[in-house]
């Protein structure tokens, strides 16, 4: 289970910048069309990449404060902080 705060908060927020820039580099190489980041005050996804003429809704989660993985109605709860699916509508 991660611990909560400090270190594995900033791990989490250094892997999705990480993973937010190798997709940044697939709009360069032309491997997509374009990403959309998430606008700042909405916590819905982290971007949006369009590819092949398809979009591809990224979201970046790691554990639960429980430790264990996501479940369906984990990311349906309707906790506004944490509705992923209902995104997706």
């Amino acid at each position: 289970m991660p611990l909560a705060g400090g270190a594995s908060d900033k791990l989490g927020n250094r892997y999705e910048g990480r993973w937010t820039v190798r997709q940044i580099i697939d709009v360069l190489e032309e491997k997509a069309d374009s990403i959309q980041l998430e606008k700042p005050g909405e916590d819905a996804f982290e971007f949006i990449v369009s590819r092949d003429g398809r979009k591809e809704c990224h979201q970046v989660k790691r554990q639960n404060s429980k430790g264990v993985g996501w479940t369906l109605s984990a990311l349906e709860n309707k906790n506004p902080k944490i509705t992923v699916l209902s995104d997706f509508g």
